[in-house]
C-alpha cells in the first residue's frame, strides 16, 4: 500500500466518500480512487452473476412514483416508439 500525496489528500479531504478522479500523466490513463470500504462494495457486486430483470419491478415502482404513469405521458410514448426516418 502506498501513502496518499498531500495533493490527494486535499482532494479526498475534499470530496468525502466521493470517488477522486486521477491522471496518469506519462500515459493520460485516467483512475478513480475511491475508498476501500465502497470499492468492496462494487467489487462484490461487480463479480456476482447480476439478473438485471430482479429489478425491474423496483424500477417500475420509482418510474410509476415519478409520474411516468401519468396518462400525459401517453402522447411521450407514442413518440419515443415512432421510427426516426
Amino acid at each position: 500500500m502506498i501513502n496518499l500525496s498531500e495533493e490527494l489528500q486535499r482532494a479526498v479531504d475534499e470530496h468525502p466518500g466521493e470517488p477522486v478522479p486521477v491522471v496518469d500523466q506519462r500515459t493520460n490513463t485516467g483512475y478513480v480512487l475511491l475508498r476501500a470500504d465502497l470499492y468492496e462494495q462494487m467489487k462484490t457486486a461487480l463479480e456476482e452473476d447480476l439478473d438485471i430483470r430482479g429489478a425491474y419491478p423496483l424500477m417500475d415502482a420509482v418510474a410509476r412514483a415519478e409520474g411516468w404513469a401519468d396518462p400525459e405521458m401517453d402522447s411521450y410514448d407514442v413518440y419515443a416508439r415512432k421510427p426516426q426516418q
